[in-house]
């Protein structure tokens, strides 16, 4: 039966009252072994679903009572029957892996259901409140053991699909969704968790399964109830727990629950003295019967008590051997025949090793658990073939996958001519090789990972399996990939931007397959779509910014680059290569229209036939003329673009003879891209080329679509907390701000005009901004260039207000599920900020006050533009539009500077006209701070018809200064005192909150 039927627990409760035993059988177990159960208990009675029946043909003597089938269950009584069942009758049969060859059914009676229950009441203390998950499969008498103790505290247990507690992520989105109280898990899967910090409504947390290493208590015990739990499925789940309180030693298997005796034993069945290791034998009120139709193997393992002289009494032999420690506790140290705990998992190495055996190209094998590295356990086969047969480690886990379970399929097989044997004629187990990724254990034939994906998937898979160089056709469980590693591998994905389930991997377990199955992880559900994307899409606020400005030529407003090639370059590859990024990245097919007096608008167009590239050979012109002459060529590339006919990129290849440099230059209209998009761009573009050099396809996973991003906008202008900004911004339209002095009011502010000064911090200025400063200040670097800016304007024109437009790059995660990480398109945010600077004497109270300013921005500043264009108000567009106008931008860039590649280098030299000289310029004065070599350049574009270049290069002078006295030692320490920004819900001044931080130094002393 499934477990996300809610009512699978309450099924075996059923029929248990109804003295009936209940046999779980889980469904994703092989036929083969599902049968086997089935014929061995002659089970005349199928409690399932109508979906499972219909899988279920091995099945079909039996009696189905489908759940789903049967509405009238709701017209019972729901009072509690009479039961006629009593404390010796069976309860259940669970079925263990058998070393025969075949599993054996463990038959456990009510009595020791019952002292379950008692013993989790009185040790777990769990209340009605508590939430219980049923993390266990079914099939396993763990999860007997979590239904059970949500039955004794009249608690909830929470089930889910069996698919989430393979998935790290998956499992820790649903301990906190649920708001999980109580936990039990095996060590290996919870070591392979990775929380920042654990759920605070964890309180309880039962390991079992296997040994608890000490680092788990380390990480997991402070704050909550910690066990480490034991206990054989012939002893009704339990038998022994150990509260986690010491940290620094793996906690041991502890004392007996109630009503169970442990022995530690010797062969001659004699009490062994502490620290001397011994088999443990159990007895006591959880003892199975026996095992189902398999007497010889009952009366060897459930011997007559030799301590008591009640008839009938006995002790289950269960192979572990243990010793006695100083307090009384029981360590475990291992066991003393071939059945062995995987991953929580009881496996007999002798299944495997009978099932191998049926494979009819195995002459011999041997199975081994290898534990080469700490903590990392794998199941290792080794196998002689038959003469003249083929060695496939792929045809042998297929082979096995349809007769045993997962947990017992080898991770890695490896061919031998014969197995080691000692003198004596025995198996030689420690001369079995150390597994290797041989090429005579892996693939025959090596292909290279490619794209972003696949590259991406192969380090980790490297890291993970500890493999140097993998392929995208190598099988992930031939590599030695198991479930436990399969969830470290979606953990590392997931924190590396993608978003995988173990399912998928044990579906797709190549790279070359997973990779069209993997997409971004965004947190949510949202999934990004891989086709072409085509038709309209609303315009975003930056888009509606720029057709606001009513430029003469709107279709020359661009970013460009030129690239100097490390090697020439085939003109056919790299055509193909920027046809690719047009069919990968839409933004780039799109085109805008307008009807009549219409608003513009925009739409995605199928890739044209004809790639926008061409190719220049300057080889016949002398040396001196050749610069000139790409000059000119690239001035006339830059009007060559336009809005509605298109293209909105163009490529063109230079080549200046044979032994002369070859250069790339890309130009495309700024409504499709921004700075982030041209890193994605140039990166996609060196793959695609790659790979098609080589002959090879090449795959990229896409991010949201850029029509996604600007219909989900126009979505959040009508949410509640755009409108709940909309009184924040509306706030402005009471600031008035002077305009700027001007060294010519009558100057005109066009592209035509524009010029630059150019300002720099030193290497170890440009250190300490970006590493002490951040740390000192308690501020970003945005804050400390923002506030150096708005206080050498302040101090320029010597009013106290200060307007500045503040570009942000605008991927804002305004939705959970939207991921732009790798989406091209232009998305920058203009947000207005009148900054009131009357009290910032000193740099460091103005950068306190711009703080205070930044800190109080909704959702960064993103609303502002969304309600200025979006809104379906028209008052609300007209209103945002009459706030005060700056007449300054301010735009940090970070480190944009393209990265040299194997392929190219960037080119810092000018690329323009990048706008249209006929265009009125949107700000007198531009200010963009970005990196250059590892030092912090700030550029300041300004007219010149309006400003003389003594004017700028002052103002930037200023700048300079104001921000070398921020990096100041005396500047340092004075940061050290707290400030309101630190404090945004006092709602203090700085006065008052030094007056109230000298009270208390008065009081505790100079610790404060």
């Amino acid at each position: 039966m499934s477990r996300t039927l809610s009512r699978d627990d309450c099924s075996c409760a059923s029929y248990s009252q109804s003295r009936g035993a209940y046999v779980p059988l889980d469904p994703q177990y092989p036929p083969e072994r599902l049968q086997f159960i089935m014929q061995d208990t002659a089970l005349k009675n199928l409690i399932t679903t109508v979906p499972l029946r219909e899988r279920m043909t091995w099945a079909a003597p039996a009696r189905f009572m489908c759940l789903d089938q049967l509405p009238e269950l709701s017209q019972q009584q729901d009072c509690n029957p009479k039961s006629h069942t009593y404390s010796e009758n069976l309860a259940y049969i669970i079925y263990t892996s058998g070393s025969t060859g075949y599993p054996k059914g463990a038959m456990l009676a009510h009595k020791g259901v019952v002292n379950l229950i008692w013993a989790q009441v009185n040790i777990f203390q769990q209340q009605p409140a508590s939430r219980i998950l049923q993390f266990s499969s079914l099939n396993f008498d763990a999860s007997l053991f979590e239904i059970v103790m949500a039955w004794g505290a009249g608690t909830i247990l929470h089930l889910a699909e069996q698919e989430v507690f393979r998935s790290g992520p998956e499992l820790i989105s649903l301990l906190y969704e649920q708001a999980i109280t109580t936990l039990t898990i095996p060590p290996s899967i919870l070591s392979a968790l990775s929380f920042d910090v654990p759920p605070a409504h964890l309180q309880t947390l039962i390991c079992a399964g296997e040994p608890c290493p000490a680092s788990l208590v380390a990480t997991w015990a402070e704050g909550r109830h910690m066990f480490n739990a034991y206990g054989p499925t012939e002893t009704t789940v339990w038998a022994s727990v150990q509260p986690c309180l010491d940290i620094q030693t793996p906690p041991p298997i502890g004392h007996p629950i109630a009503n169970v005796k442990l022995y530690v034993l010797d062969p001659c069945l004699q009490p062994v003295p502490v620290g001397v290791p011994g088999e443990l034998y159990i007895g006591g009120a959880g003892l199975a019967r026996g095992y189902f139709n398999r007497p010889a193997m009952t009366a060897e393992r459930f011997i007559p008590h030799p301590f008591s002289t009640e008839p009938g009494e006995r002790l289950y032999k269960t192979g572990d051997i243990v010793s006695y420690l100083d307090s009384g506790a029981i360590e475990y140290i291992g066991r003393n025949d071939e059945q062995i705990k995987l991953r929580g998992f009881r496996v007999e190495l002798g299944e495997i090793d009978a099932t191998l055996r049926r494979h009819p190209a195995i002459r011999d094998c041997a199975l081994l658990v290898r534990e080469d590295e700490p903590g990392n356990k794998r199941l290792v086969a080794y196998v002689v073939m038959q003469p003249a047969s083929t060695f496939s480690p792929g045809e042998l886990r297929v082979f096995l996958e349809e007769h045993l379970p997962g947990h017992m399929i080898p991770s890695f097989y490896v061919p031998l001519v014969d197995l080691p044997l000692s003198p004596n004629g025995k198996l030689d187990r420690r001369s079995l090789p150390v597994p290797e990724q041989s090429e005579t254990t892996r693939s025959n034939t090596y292909v290279a990972p490619t794209g972003f994906v696949e590259k991406l998937l192969a380090d980790i898979w490297s890291n993970v399996l500890k493999v140097e160089r993998i392929g995208i056709y190598e099988h992930f469980f031939e590599l030695g990939g198991d479930s436990i590693l399969a969830i470290s591998v979606c953990n590392q994905a997931r924190q590396a931007g993608l978003k995988i389930t173990p399912r998928q991997l044990f579906r797709y377990p190549t790279i070359a397959a997973l990779a069209f199955h993997a997409f971004s992880a965004t947190g949510g559900s949202t999934q990004a779509e891989q086709g072409f994307i085509l038709g309209e899409a609303p315009l975003t606020p930056i888009q509606s910014w720029f057709f606001a400005q009513q430029l003469p030529n709107p279709h020359h407003w661009n970013m460009a680059w030129l690239l100097q090639l490390k090697e020439k370059l085939s003109p056919a590859i790299l055509e193909k290569a920027l046809g690719f990024l047009l069919q990968q990245h839409d933004a780039l097919r799109l085109r805008f229209f307008r009807d009549g007096q219409r608003d513009w608008q925009q739409k995605f167009v199928p890739p044209d036939a004809l790639v926008p590239f061409t190719l220049v050979d300057l080889a016949a012109l002398p040396e001196a003329e050749q610069s000139l002459t790409m000059e000119s060529i690239i001035a006339r590339l830059q009007t060559s673009l336009h809005l509605t006919c298109g293209p909105l990129i163009r490529a063109t290849l230079f080549t200046l003879g044979p032994q002369r440099l070859t250069y790339l230059f890309l130009v495309a209209h700024h409504l499709v891209v921004d700075a982030v998009s041209w890193h994605i761009l140039l990166e996609d573009l060196q793959k695609a080329y790659r790979q098609f050099a080589q002959g090879k396809p090449l795959y990229l996973m896409k991010t949201a679509s850029f029509k996604q991003w600007a219909s989900l906008l126009h979505e959040y202008v009508q949410s509640q907390a755009a409108q709940e900004e909309l009184d924040y911004w509306l706030a402005y339209a009471q600031e008035t701000v002077p305009r700027l002095p001007a060294d010519y009011s009558h100057g005109l502010n066009l592209e035509a005009t524009a010029a630059d000064v150019l300002v720099h911090l030193d290497g170890q200025e440009t250190r300490m901004l970006l590493r002490e400063m951040p740390i000192v200040f308690q501020a970003q670097v945005t804050d400390i260039l923002l506030t150096a800016l708005a206080l050498a304007v302040k101090q320029w024109t010597g009013q106290s207000k200060v307007a500045i437009d503040l570009e942000g790059h605008g991927r804002e995660e305004i939705r959970e599920g939207i991921d732009l990480t790798r989406t091209v398109g232009w998305f920058t945010t203009l947000t207005p900020l009148v900054l009131d600077l009357v009290q910032a004497q000193e740099p460091e109270m103005g950068l306190q006050i711009v703080k205070k300013y930044l800190q109080r921005l909704p959702e960064k500043g993103i609303g502002y533009g969304v309600l200025r264009f979006l809104s379906a108000e028209k008052e609300v567009r007209e209103r945002l539009k009459a706030l005060s106008q700056a007449e300054i931008s301010f735009n940090y860039l970070g480190s944009q500077e393209l990265e040299e590649t194997d392929l190219w280098r960037p080119m810092q030299t000018f690329c323009g006209p990048y706008h249209s000289q006929q265009g009125m310029r949107p700000y007198l004065i531009e200010v963009n701070c970005f990196m250059h070599e590892g030092k912090l350049s700030t550029q300041w574009t300004y007219s010149s018809t309006i400003y003389n270049q003594t004017t700028i290069a002052q103002l930037a002078q200023e700048f300079q200064r104001i921000l070398r006295s921020l990096l100041q030692p005396d500047q340092v320490i004075q940061a050290s005192t707290p400030t309101p920004a630190q404090f945004p819900k006092a709602r203090t001044s700085q006065k008052d909150l030094i007056k109230v931080l000298s009270k208390v130094k008065n009081f505790v002393g100079d610790e404060v």
